[in-house]
């Protein structure tokens, strides 16, 4: 058997390249957190490559109805928004001042997916829904809009939080969520 007698010399010349690389890795993955989420053209406020997904939870009829924008991505004032359900053809039409861009009829294309029939990108995913159906988040697939809903006007801290985790774990980046203001 040959001794290598530069083994101790290749060991650290290997543990430095390790540590170089290292660096490099972490260096590159903190750029990569500060890049924008989505395309540069149309703000979003979430990672398009991060799955997204909508509650099987959702019943149409239950969720028709008053509800309160309590949080939102985009400034929106707070104020209400009106689902109204039709059962033939499945949709839910959404009425709001404070949300005029959004207006319109929605397609209930499966639990919990709003879809717009003139423009698919701007379907809507119900994300979650609390089982009482009192707190809700919703938004985009391309994260150009994103709110959280609840059915009074102040929203129990427990949903707020709940809604807030399931948004981030859509890759929803929450530092940029804002309670309403009047």
């Amino acid at each position: 058997m040959k001794i290598n007698h530069d083994a101790p010399a290749i060991a650290e010349n290997l543990r430095a390249q390790s540590r170089a690389w290292m660096m490099a890795g972490a260096c590159l993955s903190v750029l990569g957190a500060c890049a924008p989420f989505g395309s540069s053209e149309n703000e979003s406020y979430r990672d398009i490559n991060a799955a997204i997904g909508a509650t099987t939870r959702f019943d149409a009829e239950r969720f028709a109805g008053d509800w309160f924008v309590v949080a939102s991505f985009d400034p929106v004032p707070k104020g209400a928004v009106t689902f109204a359900y039709n059962p033939e053809p499945q949709t839910l039409a959404l009425s709001s001042e404070i949300i005029p861009d959004r207006i319109g009829t929605y397609e209930i294309a499966s639990a919990g997916v709003l879809k717009n029939n003139d423009n698919p990108a701007r379907s809507l995913i119900v994300m979650w829904v609390d089982e009482g159906f009192r707190t809700a988040a919703l938004g985009t697939a391309l994260g150009d809009f994103g709110v959280i809903l609840n059915r009074q006007e102040e929203a129990p801290a427990d949903r707020l939080q709940a809604s807030r985790d399931v948004l981030d774990f859509y890759g929803w980046d929450i530092s940029k969520l804002k309670e309403t203001k009047p």
